[in-house]
């Protein structure tokens, strides 16, 4: 019989962008390794992130930047954008100003049925980030999910930390994954093995970001309490929030044993 080793718990940090995602999975490694417990990190972007990076000339190691993934790469073609005509504050020589910025407008045989127009808007690298995601997922919905597993599976580690958690099949795949893992890697042969325990961790931020952008608002988020496991309030916002977030990370750690037995 071959004995192997998966994380005994891995947890799944979500889902909003610029709510405490990274701040809490950086305090949960904190505690792995004050606690000596083994950990490891993943995201489900990384490999998603690796490949963007390469095909369009873009820096991996600065996709975790907020600033980095709003800057528009000049060499990146812009994608169309259908905008309300009640948006567009002039236009003139083909162009329309909205918001202060100027677009250029995509010409079209007649009017659209809604009466908007498109314009061509610069993509920025989460646009990137967000349309090849997309392509990856509509060929096999699971490939960005299982690549992050695989990580986790293959470290071991005790305690498995995922910071990117917004779909809702990263979750849902869980089962499909660790088992089309374990029956490629180990065939036909006995094993002997405990599956991980996986908790789905809400950040919730009220002063947060949102963007109906087809990342953001994948998940539910304080309307459906159920569909977490854990919720950590990021409610905070002066001194004290990060002591905060930390305190309730040791709380959920209380909870499920992992310290204080």
């Amino acid at each position: 019989m071959i004995s192997t080793r998966l994380p005994d718990h891995i947890f799944l940090f979500g889902h909003r962008q610029q709510h405490g995602k990274d701040t809490c999975s950086d305090l949960l490694k904190n505690f792995c390794e004050e606690q000596n417990f083994t950990h490891s990190y993943s995201f489900f972007a990384r490999l998603l992130k690796k490949q963007v990076a390469e095909r369009y000339n873009l820096n991996f190691e600065k996709m975790e930047e907020d600033t980095y993934k709003n800057w528009c790469p000049p060499w990146v073609n812009p994608k169309e954008v259908e905008v309300a005509a009640s948006s567009i504050n002039d236009a003139r020589n083909g162009k329309a100003l909205i918001n202060e910025e100027w677009f250029e407008v995509v010409p079209r045989v007649g009017k659209l049925p809604s009466g908007n127009i498109i314009i061509k808007k610069p993509r920025t690298v989460r646009d990137i980030l967000i349309e090849e995601g997309n392509k990856g997922r509509s060929i096999w919905q699971n490939t960005w999910a299982a690549a992050a597993y695989r990580d986790l599976f293959e470290s071991n580690s005790q305690i498995g930390i995922i910071s990117d958690f917004r779909f809702p099949n990263e979750y849902d795949c869980f089962q499909d994954v660790i088992t089309q893992y374990i029956n490629s890697k180990y065939g036909n042969n006995t094993i002997s093995i405990q599956f991980p325990k996986i908790h789905r961790v809400l950040v919730h931020r009220p002063a947060g970001i949102f963007k109906n952008d087809g990342a953001d608002n994948e998940l539910p988020d304080l309307e459906d309490p159920d569909s977490w496991d854990f919720i950590i309030k990021n409610d905070i916002e002066g001194n004290g929030w990060k002591q905060h977030l930390s305190d309730q990370i040791q709380d959920m750690l209380y909870q499920l044993k992992i310290i204080g037995v």
